[in-house]
């Protein structure tokens, strides 16, 4: 199940991460949701976390979130890419990238 945060501090610093800036109205968030959903299953090696834009309003500034939905992939506290918008296609690219990555000393 993805995990929901509404804290910087709530963000695991040790793993690979996939953050889901989204809010409940909007459309384009929830037209890819069903598919975040599914790649959790896939991809057991990175933690999904949502983040709704309206409650996690300081997380949102610190991340400098511009548009809806955006993606920021982290591994080891750290971000490593973005993507913005809810290409199904990129995000689980983007997903098997982070997957496949070394883990970095």
């Amino acid at each position: 199940m993805v995990k929901v945060v509404l804290s910087y501090n709530e963000i695991p610093m040790d793993k690979k991460v996939v953050l889901d800036f989204f809010a409940t109205w909007c459309a384009s968030c929830k037209k890819i949701y069903p598919a975040f959903e599914e790649m959790e299953a896939n991809f057991k090696n990175i933690e999904f976390i949502k983040i709704d834009v309206d409650e996690g309003e300081d997380i949102s500034t610190i991340m400098d979130i511009k548009s809806l939905p955006t993606f920021i992939f982290m591994e080891n506290g750290k971000e490593v890419d973005r993507m913005e918008g809810s290409g199904v296609e990129v995000l689980r690219e983007k997903l098997m990238k982070l997957d496949n990555k070394k883990k970095m000393d």
